[in-house]
């Protein structure tokens, strides 16, 4: 498990840098994002830096899970949002754009037009067969 140096989201979770803190556990800590998709957009992070999810310690993982599900929760309900949509990308390929793992809640309404898989390819237009793919990775 591969742990980096400080980022701009262990400041946050420090203090250092203000925030709109949603709530905080051990290991996590939840906010509003500041260039948000849809209003109430939030994070969750672990309060150490961990690059990715695969790097990131089981216990820890589970406080940022377990924190996750009750933000997530507290958006939908206080909201009224329709659901919500819970997002984490890994890797510079993936547009993780931080090095330091982090989960993206979105609220979603009826009423929006936002697509987060827009321009993804999908599954038509992979030309590998989905068993291929099952042998690859098991």
């Amino acid at each position: 498990m591969s742990k980096i140096n400080e980022t701009i989201f262990t400041k946050i979770a420090k203090g250092d840098i203000p925030s709109f803190k949603l709530g905080e556990n051990e290991n996590a800590f939840a906010f509003l994002d500041i260039n948000p998709l849809m209003p109430g957009h939030a994070l969750v992070i672990p309060k150490v830096a961990y690059p990715t999810l695969m790097d990131t310690p089981d216990d820890v993982l589970a406080d940022v899970i377990r924190l996750t599900k009750e933000v997530a929760t507290k958006i939908k309900e206080k909201l009224n949002a329709d659901g919500v949509n819970i997002q984490s990308s890994n890797g510079v390929e993936a547009n993780q754009d931080i090095e330091h793992l982090h989960f993206h809640i979105v609220p979603r309404f009826k009423t929006e037009n936002l697509d987060i898989w827009e321009g993804i390819k999908k599954a038509d237009d992979i030309e590998e067969s989905i068993e291929d793919i099952y042998k690859r990775i098991i």
